[in-house]
């Protein structure tokens, strides 16, 4: 739904791809509730508190021994975040 509210610009042409995207999505057994937004409220307390903050990366990788462990401090330094994952 973003792709229709951000790419075409005729409203008629919204709609049409709207229908079309869930038409399709319905095919594929994708349920109603997906396809409804929320819409959030600009607060403008809420924007000056998240401009002053800074977002952190991270990265999950999967788990080799001796290799996740050293990695790990390296992304801290810069200031990110790993998580090993295990291979089944």
């Amino acid at each position: 739904m973003n792709r229709a509210n951000k790419i075409i610009s005729k409203e008629e042409d919204k709609k049409a791809e709207i229908r079309h995207a869930r038409s399709t999505l319905g095919t594929n057994r994708y349920q109603e509730w997906m396809f409804k937004t929320k819409t959030k409220k600009k607060d403008s307390k809420s924007n000056s508190t998240n401009s002053t903050k800074t977002r952190t990366s991270s990265i999950g990788l999967p788990y080799i021994k001796g290799l996740s462990e050293k990695l790990t401090p390296i992304f801290k330094q810069h200031g990110g975040r790993s998580t090993s994952l295990s291979i089944p």
